[in-house]
């Protein structure tokens, strides 16, 4: 729950960075509370336990959705113009048939978002699941 908590952050407006954070600092803070409650009711021992990795990856997602919140931030809300011109090749009177080419670079920060939604975390949580089940039931 508190993954799919952290996850639906993602989803709120981009204007609100506030929310944002808050939820996503909100759910690290109880998902870390929560690994050392657990950690200090099991037993120690000197390997990592595979629950040890299960709360690591969730921490590392929840890190990196807040990371993800920040950085947008400062990405430009508007992508920027290049603009090459061509010269005139020395034949005065003559302008090149397309002498302005111009490209529009960059994302906007709704893209990185819906990207980030849409493919980056789901592929990383299913591949992870995929993995981290396949080593206990083996």
């Amino acid at each position: 729950m508190l993954l799919t908590i952290g996850y639906a952050t993602l989803f709120v407006k981009f204007e609100i960075l506030q929310v944002r954070l808050v939820v996503s600092l909100t759910t690290l803070l109880v998902l870390y509370t929560l690994f050392n409650n657990t950690s200090d009711t099991l037993p120690t021992t000197a390997y990592v336990k595979m629950v040890d990795l299960w709360f690591f990856f969730s921490i590392f997602v929840l890190f990196f959705i807040i990371i993800l919140h920040v950085a947008l931030e400062y990405v430009p809300t508007t992508p920027f113009k290049i603009t090459k011109v061509f010269p005139t090749n020395g034949e005065w009177g003559k302008a090149p048939k397309n002498p302005v080419a111009s490209w529009e670079f960059g994302r906007s920060p709704e893209a990185v978002l819906k990207i980030t939604r849409k493919y980056i975390i789901p592929i990383t949580m299913f591949v992870f699941n995929l993995v981290y089940w396949l080593v206990i039931f083996n």
